[in-house]
């Protein structure tokens, strides 16, 4: 009898097979990890004296001359963090050997550095935004710093979107020597009266305000929608491109993919864009994202907004954007 010969995966179904296998083992050996450092703590720790005041949570020390220290000092607290030992109370990560009373170690899942300062400068826009102070909060996680990213993001566009529009300042303008047709009323500028505006070539002749000979001028065109990326108060991201057959604008909305799915390139795309009729009536070019509100979609997900793939090469995940996609910007 023959044997049945083993199916041949696609590169695609390989490439989800290699990436499954390597996080199955990135978990097992942290799983390890944090086995091995809670023995290491219970068996430093055993000696180490608590805070005899009742309520107090500030860590343990490892020397009853630093807890009586503590105690004289009185600053004892049961809501903020402890200090004493560099750690965030009810973490399970503990400090190493040798970190001890007054140590700086971090436990491994709190916000990164640009995280907080991020999240810092977005706070500081809202309050010039909204008159109201924004207070940072301090001892954040990766997945707290990137959820309080998220909702300043909205709460941004949404004050933004919610500013009364400001009116442009008026063109400057030369006197018009020659008589014209005024762009406004479309009936005729004596020449040396009305306003001449534009450059070489692009000449734009008008009355004066108000010296129209119209009852009523029409009124200035409002602001036009731009390619590029868009983020409503309520968190929905368009892409607005031009379509090549007629020319005009439309909007595609970026979905989360049920699963993530491996391209023939190796990449992994877990974002998609699906054509969204009418999303232009909703679309205000106050909701464009800048590159920088672009990367910080791309650090809070880990996924390009762009292109919807995820961010895989260290530069990359480090712009929270990738080079081409930026460059659109």
């Amino acid at each position: 009898m023959e044997a049945t010969a083993a199916p041949t995966l696609t590169p695609a179904e390989k490439a989800k097979a290699t990436k499954a296998a390597r996080q199955a083992a990135r978990e097992a050996a942290e799983v390890e990890r944090r086995k091995a450092r809670l023995a290491h703590y219970a068996e430093v720790s055993a000696t180490w004296i608590p805070c005899p005041e009742p309520g107090c949570i500030v860590f343990p020390f490892e020397t009853q001359a630093d807890c009586d220290e503590h105690v004289a000092s009185g600053a004892h607290t049961g809501t903020t963090q402890a200090t004493a030992a560099g750690f965030i109370p009810g973490d399970e990560e503990r400090p190493e050997a040798g970190e001890g009373h007054g140590s700086s170690a971090a436990p491994s899942n709190q916000a990164t550095a640009k995280q907080v300062a991020f999240l810092a400068r977005l706070l500081a826009e809202l309050a010039e935004l909204t008159g109201t102070e924004q207070a940072a909060p301090e001892h954040l996680s990766k997945s707290q710093a990137s959820d309080r990213i998220e909702n300043a993001l909205e709460a941004i566009a949404t004050a933004k979107a919610a500013r009364p529009a400001t009116e442009a300042p008026a063109p400057a303008h030369r006197p018009n020597k020659f008589a014209g047709r005024c762009a406004t009323c479309g009936t005729t500028v004596e020449a040396g009266a009305g306003s001449l505006t534009g450059s070489r070539g692009n000449w734009i002749t008008a009355h004066l305000p108000g010296e129209c000979p119209t009852a009523t001028a029409p009124a200035a065109p409002a602001e036009e929608l731009t390619e590029g990326m868009y983020r409503t108060p309520a968190g929905e991201l368009f892409k607005v491109q031009t379509s090549r057959e007629s020319g005009r604008l439309y909007a595609k909305e970026l979905t989360e993919l049920d699963e993530p799915v491996v391209m023939g390139n190796g990449e992994t795309k877990t974002h998609e864009f699906t054509y969204s009729s009418g999303a232009l009536r909703k679309l205000t070019p106050a909701m464009k994202l800048t590159l920088e509100e672009a990367a910080a979609w791309g650090h809070a997900t880990g996924s390009c907004c762009c292109c919807g793939r995820e961010l895989r090469k260290a530069e990359s995940i480090e712009a929270g954007i990738g080079p081409i996609c930026a460059s659109k910007f």
